[in-house]
């Protein structure tokens, strides 16, 4: 029996990526803890009291009106005017808080820990890990049929279809 030294190679690679992507992540906050989440979204500053820049390629996260960026939560809505532009009617109380767009933590101005975003009817649209600004590991995605499917990124490069 012949052994092919480039399939061992190969395995041993995606184990290697395999093992760092789920080390990496173990020490990351889990949005899917219903106390965890409802702890972050309590923690996160609002668009009242951050903004988004897009520099260099990036979005960074600023205190507003000073050049001090962003370290911890950040918590997006959508706005009034936004939910109203939705082709169907959406199941929203003007007199509550508009529904949560994102919630995602921020380090130094950049991404970097969990994201989660949703569709304006609230349904889950993106789950997964920023590392330095970039997406990284295992990217749940649904669809607006609620259709999911899953990609992996390591240092914000899709590395499967």
């Amino acid at each position: 029996m012949r052994v092919n030294p480039a399939g061992h190679t190969k395995t041993l690679s995606l184990f290697i990526v395999a093992v760092s992507l789920a080390l990496a992540g173990c020490d990351a906050p889990n949005l899917d803890d219903p106390e965890t989440f409802r702890n972050a979204l309590t923690d996160a500053l609002g668009s009242d009291e951050i903004e988004i820049r897009h520099e260099g390629g990036e979005e960074l996260a600023y205190r507003k009106g000073t050049q001090d960026t962003h370290t911890g939560w950040y918590a997006q809505r959508w706005k009034a005017e936004q939910l109203m532009e939705h082709d169907e009617p959406l199941d929203w109380d003007a007199s509550q808080p508009e529904p949560l767009r994102q919630l995602a933590l921020f380090k130094d101005g950049s991404k970097d820990g969990p994201c989660i975003e949703y569709f304006k009817n609230s349904n889950t649209r993106l789950q997964g890990q920023y590392k330095d600004g970039k997406k990284d590991g295992i990217w749940r995605e649904w669809d607006e049929k609620g259709n999911e499917s899953r990609v992996t990124y390591v240092d914000g490069k899709r590395v499967n279809p």
